[in-house]
């Protein structure tokens, strides 16, 4: 057991302790985000993105004639349809944003869950929808995705182990950052969309499980003697400090 020896382990213990700690700086570095936002407004020149014709999609490829009434079935999915696209019905959704009737009906599902607890089956199907289709989503309505993305991470930490847990809330952090360098949240939207609570909730769901694992006793409490052998030993060499209140032999 060296003087180097010793420096190693205590190295690797501080690197364990800081990824223990790793997702509740990602929230906390969030919630620095989502208040910058709301104060001085997103960066970003404000070019148009997502509009029916991007990400290899073009007006003859879609509305063409040919195709007959409602078009290119391949085209459309819930949020790009031929009459927002072709028709002018409801405009381009690139226009219209978290305004859109799609991102609207998710909002409202999303503040009757965090306000009621309830989870309508409407609900716990559109968000991993949602995040399906992430980065199509994410230039229309850089808001909801990230509510949904809280939604999951509200679902998975729970159960993650610390390490993971760490990359997933590392990785929400990202997609925030990446929101508001690109220009896609505006303060409209940061302050409409409860992005806080759901930080919030995912922080209580976070520090809760910390809790359980410092409290967590010895998973060995009883040692079963299958050959009959004589265990009255263990009695003295285990601390009965560390283990439930069962007798040992």
């Amino acid at each position: 057991r060296s003087c180097l020896g010793a420096q190693s382990l205590r190295m690797a213990l501080m690197a364990r302790e800081r990824r223990s700690l790793a997702p509740a700086s990602s929230v906390r570095l969030a919630r620095v985000w989502l208040s910058a936002i709301a104060i001085g407004g997103a960066v970003g020149d404000g070019a148009k993105v997502g509009s029916c014709w991007t990400e290899g999609f073009g007006f003859e490829d879609c509305c063409a004639p040919e195709f007959g009434n409602g078009g290119n079935s391949e085209c459309w999915d819930e949020v790009y349809t031929y009459e927002s696209c072709c028709g002018g019905v409801g405009g381009d959704p690139a226009d219209r944003g978290c305004e859109g009737e799609y991102f609207r009906r998710f909002g409202s599902l999303v503040a009757e869950y965090y306000t009621t607890g309830i989870a309508r089956p409407a609900f716990i199907e559109l968000y991993p929808r949602l995040l399906a289709s992430i980065d199509s989503r994410f230039k229309l309505c850089a808001a909801a995705v990230l509510q949904a993305s809280l939604l999951d991470l509200e679902e998975r930490v729970a159960i993650d182990d610390p390490r993971r847990s760490s990359e997933r809330v590392a990785a929400y952090a990202q997609r925030l950052q990446a929101a508001v360098t690109q220009g896609l949240l505006p303060p409209k939207d940061a302050v409409r969309w409860p992005l806080e609570l759901g930080l919030d909730r995912v922080r209580a769901i976070l520090r809760a499980k910390s809790r359980r694992v410092a409290r967590r006793s010895p998973s060995v409490t009883l040692v079963l003697s299958y050959c009959r052998e004589e265990l009255s030993w263990m009695n003295s060499t285990l601390d009965r400090r560390g283990v439930s209140p069962f007798g040992l032999a």
